[in-house]
């Protein structure tokens, strides 16, 4: 019996054009509804290569984005 290959859909297929590949020439992400993001006290650890250590490369981050600017 052959055995068959499935391959998953890619974001584009599921979600149509992937504007972020810029297929198309002037596609640009429009943001209409959301006026800024703000964070407070982000941590991110990853393991170290070399050593498998954790290895915090943010700690305790805030900021913030404003829409346009």
């Amino acid at each position: 019996m052959a055995s068959q290959i499935t391959q998953m859909p890619t974001p584009a297929d599921t979600f149509g054009l992937d504007v972020e590949q810029k297929v198309v020439d002037e596609a640009h992400l429009q943001n209409t509804t959301v006026h800024s993001f703000t964070w407070q006290g982000v941590t991110v650890t990853v393991k170290d290569r070399k050593t498998g250590q954790p290895k915090v490369i943010l700690d305790g981050i805030d900021g913030t984005v404003r829409a346009g600017t």
